[in-house]
């Protein structure tokens, strides 16, 4: 007997399905009726057979023996996480566009790593999920030449996904970042 389900994403809280949103199937056959959901595992983490669930033939079923039970699992799809990020300089200021010289920080070459003093990531996400900072990482990008335009990236993990990429010069060679959930340009 095998057993899918396809809705599956992260919420932050166990996915529990109902009989009517899985299929069970015996090869092609579709015997859902004759099974009924007995148990949950913890279904919370997004990942490959990362939800559980307990299958027990229905009472008086001709087909499967009564007392058996199946265990199944099925994937749950990460979410998708977008949002913004504001950086700040060592007074504690907030420098909003870094593009215009009057509200950035002056960063000067001098074949070191340039970063902020302060960056905070404001996740912004559907439904009611969780965001912990163990979904994300934030990450510099050509931060030491500048070649390709410096950045400040935020990489979903975890439980997340995004559709943004990023790429890093800073080694000479060109590397593409995936998962890039928020972007910040600096010069």
């Amino acid at each position: 007997v095998t057993v899918t389900y396809k809705n599956a994403e992260y919420t932050g809280d166990s996915i529990q399905p109902k009989l009517a949103d899985i299929d069970v199937k015996l090869g092609d056959v579709d015997v859902k009726s004759q099974f009924q959901i007995t148990g949950y595992g913890e279904n919370i983490n997004a990942g490959k057979d990362a939800g559980s669930l307990v299958l027990a033939p229905v009472k008086d079923n001709k087909n499967f023996t009564s007392g058996t039970t199946k265990n199944a699992t099925f994937d749950i799809a990460q979410a998708t996480l977008t949002g913004t990020i504001k950086v700040y300089n060592a007074n504690g200021i907030e420098q909003k566009d870094l593009r215009l010289k009057w509200d950035k920080t002056e960063f000067t070459y001098d074949g070191t790593e340039k970063t902020f003093a302060k960056v905070v990531f404001t996740p912004s996400v559907t439904g009611n999920k969780k965001v912990t900072s163990d979904d994300y990482e934030i990450q510099y990008v050509n931060n030491t030449t500048g070649a390709g335009g410096a950045k400040v990236i935020v990489v979903a993990k975890g439980n997340y996904k995004a559709a943004g990429t990023a790429t890093d010069l800073s080694t000479g060679k060109e590397v593409e970042i995936k998962n890039v959930a928020a972007s910040k340009d600096f010069t």
